[in-house]
């Protein structure tokens, strides 16, 4: 796990308390949420550029401690309960977290 991981995993726990393997996971999902956006055109996978620019990194934690915060609770639209009501923009990662990285294209 590269160093940065491992600091971005660790300030994920202070602000969730969730286990370090369930961190790992969606920060993972969060990077890639972000690579995605970021590499709009080219297969990650297939091209190796999947290396997150350190601009992104704390936006990598806020989508991942946004992800953990909704565990249990995936995909939901409404809910009401006690005074309480939830509903998410999305049921993966929010545009608006997204907006914030800016897609780089090249010209052939």
């Amino acid at each position: 796990m590269p160093m940065a991981d491992s600091s971005m995993i660790r300030k994920v726990q202070t602000l969730t308390n969730a286990d370090d393997e369930v961190i790992d996971i969606y920060l993972q999902s969060a990077k890639r949420a972000i690579l995605n956006k970021l590499y709009p055109f080219q297969d990650m996978e297939k091209d190796q550029m999947g290396v997150l620019p350190k601009r992104y990194e704390s936006l990598a934690i806020d989508i991942c401690v946004y992800l953990v915060n909704k565990q249990g609770g995936e995909g939901e639209t409404s809910h009401s309960e006690n005074g309480v009501s939830r509903h998410y923009e999305s049921a993966y990662v929010p545009d608006s977290m997204l907006n914030a990285v800016i897609p780089l294209v090249k010209a052939r």
